[in-house]
């Protein structure tokens, strides 16, 4: 966070900083799960088990960019973390980060700004989730 924070304080490096907002919040998300018992071996038996199919994630890493809010989205549903918030921003932000990395536009200052608050707060709302 605090190299996203940077690149919007002391360069016109927003594309960057987009990326590494989102790394924020996916490793946070990675984090919560792996702390919440989901591993790469068990996340398709554990949604299964919590009763909660996860749709199209067969053949996929639990933690691949594709597949790891689906997978949040299960887990803190199943723990009574009602957060739509926390899965709808992680999914921006990922199409944030593809913009930023892939497309030949630069960010806005403005959406950087957006990337980081999201991911500040989804920070946030996974931590207070693991502390309960």
């Amino acid at each position: 966070m605090k190299i996203a924070q940077y690149c919007l304080d002391h360069t016109e490096a927003y594309c960057p900083g987009v990326s590494r907002a989102y790394y924020a919040s996916y490793q946070s998300a990675k984090k919560y799960l792996k702390d919440n018992g989901v591993d790469e071996g068990n996340y398709l038996e554990r949604a299964s088990a919590w009763k909660a199919p996860i749709e199209n994630c067969r053949n996929r890493s639990a933690f691949s960019h594709d597949t790891i809010w689906r997978v949040l989205k299960v887990c803190l549903k199943v723990k009574r973390v009602e957060n739509g918030f926390t899965v709808t921003a992680g999914e921006q932000l990922r199409d944030l980060r593809i913009q930023a990395d892939y497309e030949e536009t630069m960010v806005p200052p403005e959406k950087l700004r957006s990337s980081i608050k999201m991911a500040q707060e989804i920070v946030r709302l996974l931590e207070e989730a693991n502390a309960r």
